[in-house]
């Protein structure tokens, strides 16, 4: 069974515009079993919390069963329509739930190579290097 839960994250900086300020984030968290996905509603999009915990209710009992996260997408794209900020959370907790029952770490299941740590650096000190050259 699919859980979804509130979470009030503290933001690091206060963001402002010229008619509100704000300091804590709603976000939310979905849990099944050992997985955990994580969607935020963005109000730019029409999301609010009330529309993204309304949706997930409403659509509870009619989510996929767990499987291959490539196969569900249609089923969850279908179901969900235009609230992105739940399919990306549960887009997550698919994803993560596959990478936990095929013992792989996801960005393998994706066919994403990972970078070594002294690649990493390597790459940002020679960009950095450059930056300096053009001034």
């Amino acid at each position: 069974m699919i859980s979804l839960r509130p979470v009030d994250l503290a933001l690091s900086h206060e963001f402002r515009t010229s008619r509100s300020r704000v300091t804590i984030s709603r976000s939310y968290y979905l849990s099944g079993g050992s997985a955990v996905g994580e969607a935020s509603p963005v109000r730019f999009y029409g999301e609010t919390p009330g529309t993204l915990e309304a949706a997930f209710h409403y659509l509870r009992d009619q989510l996929p069963p767990w499987g291959d996260p490539r196969a569900v997408w249609a089923q969850i794209n279908r179901l969900l329509g235009y609230n992105f900020a739940l399919k990306c959370g549960l887009d997550l907790l698919y994803w993560d739930h596959w990478g936990q029952a095929q013992q792989a770490p996801v960005h393998d299941l994706l066919g994403i190579r990972r970078r070594s740590r002294s690649a990493r650096r390597s790459r940002s000190a020679s960009a950095a290097r450059r930056r300096c050259a053009m001034r």
